[in-house]
């Protein structure tokens, strides 16, 4: 009789904070449930591994997996965990996998998909495959997180950095078209330069200032720089603009640093999360004391005033 293979699949888009203790647990919850099958006297575990600088890593032994550095450029960004169980009496190239898991956690956005959790379980009987896939993403639930970071992620945040260019090259534009000194009368240019000759008791020709001060006039009445007074405010709330923008740029660079949202927890990386939790804590007691002595600084002078 032709067994029916039965798959389950799930994703999560949560962050997550894997720690070397709840990755050893998964593992053991993943290998329990093989053993319940009965079935087929082959068992594996296989992990893969990929790194900050490129490289894959394949070991079937978690020790060799928590025992890495997880720094620098071998840090690491992806890891996939999978365990199987299949029959032995037929050649193993022939031997189907009827009871595997597989458990995906990606922080890396450089490969085809950006699912920071993937679950997959299959087997042949439907009651098996439905109880390992609770208990596991039951057990999944204490290592999901949420970061403020994976606000940033989100496809609203993506017009950021092209709106601050648009801005920044608009502003550029218009003051290489017009000039840094847009909307200054001419004529008080003009009068200014008399009245310092005046003062420093130059010589003044009267009738060549008469005629700066005319053509000074002729050349505001006929330049396009008329419209200026129209552009200004303009370019004002693009600056304006530009500058929320880099901004915004700026503190999400920020919370990408200090509220990483897909967290492997072992090796050199935790004393890394700890410096990072520590400037949080920083940053977050500064950012209060200023409101509040902003705050007391405001009454006050609303009551001596």
């Amino acid at each position: 009789m032709k067994k029916i293979l039965v798959e389950s699949k799930k994703t999560f888009s949560s962050g997550f904070n894997l720690t070397e203790q709840e990755l050893r647990r998964i593992v053991e919850l993943a290998n329990e449930q093989l053993d319940k099958t009965g079935e087929g006297t082959i068992k594996e575990n296989k992990y893969v591994l990929k790194y900050e600088n490129g490289v894959v890593e394949e070991t079937k032994s978690l020790d060799d997996v928590l025992s890495l550095e997880n720094s620098g450029s071998t840090k690491i960004v992806n890891l996939a965990f999978e365990a199987k169980k299949s029959h032995s009496v037929l050649p193993p190239k022939r031997s189907p996998e009827y009871n595997k898991i597989r458990l995906e956690f990606c922080s890396s956005k450089k490969d085809s998909y950006d699912i920071p959790i993937r679950l997959n379980v299959s087997g042949e009987t439907r009651d098996w495959v439905f109880i390992t896939t609770s208990i596991l993403e039951e057990r999944l639930q204490k290592i999901k997180t949420f970061s403020i970071s994976q606000l940033t992620e989100k496809s609203n945040f993506k017009f950021v950095s092209p709106i601050s260019l648009l801005l920044f090259f608009l502003g550029m534009m218009y003051y290489m078209m017009n000039g840094i000194d847009f909307n200054i009368d001419k004529r008080i240019q003009a009068l200014d330069s008399l009245a310092i000759k005046y003062q420093n008791q130059d010589s003044i020709n009267v009738i060549n200032a008469l005629f700066d001060i005319h053509k000074q006039q002729l050349y505001n009445e006929t330049s396009p720089d008329i419209l200026k007074p129209v552009f200004k405010p303009i370019i004002k709330i693009v600056i304006y603009l530009f500058i929320i923008m880099i901004g915004l740029q700026l503190l999400i660079l920020l919370t990408k640093r200090l509220y990483p949202p897909y967290i492997f927890n072992w090796g050199d990386y935790i004393e890394i999360y700890k410096r990072k939790k520590t400037t949080r804590n920083i940053i977050f007691v500064v950012i209060i004391v200023g409101i509040i002595v902003s705050v007391i600084g405001g009454l006050i002078a609303n009551k001596i005033g």
